[in-house]
């Protein structure tokens, strides 16, 4: 079971990726940027229950889990947001100049 100390870091530790993984995706010059966080916390996912052995049970799956949803849901609709803010800065492919 995990102690209240534990859960308030991964909590503060997962608000601060989620705050990154906005400002990457909306703010930066391509929405592909946003990507990055979502991928590297997979892929951490990946070498923590492969190569670290964590031990593959509910406690230590969901967290885990749930990050990965977060962070890539927050990386689509950041993708949205972000094509919305520059629609009228891509020329019409139908419009000659």
């Amino acid at each position: 079971m995990f102690t209240l100390p534990q859960l308030a870091l991964g909590f503060v530790i997962a608000l601060v990726l989620i705050v990154a993984e906005y400002f990457l995706t909306v703010k930066m010059r391509s929405p592909l940027w946003g990507g990055i966080l979502p991928l590297a916390v997979l892929l951490l996912t990946v070498c923590a229950f492969t190569v670290w052995e964590l031990p593959l049970d509910m406690q230590t799956i969901m967290p885990f889990g749930i990050l990965n949803i977060l962070l890539f849901g927050e990386w689509s609709s950041g993708r949205q947001a972000w094509m919305e803010l520059h629609q009228n800065d891509r020329p019409d492919p139908g419009k000659r100049p």
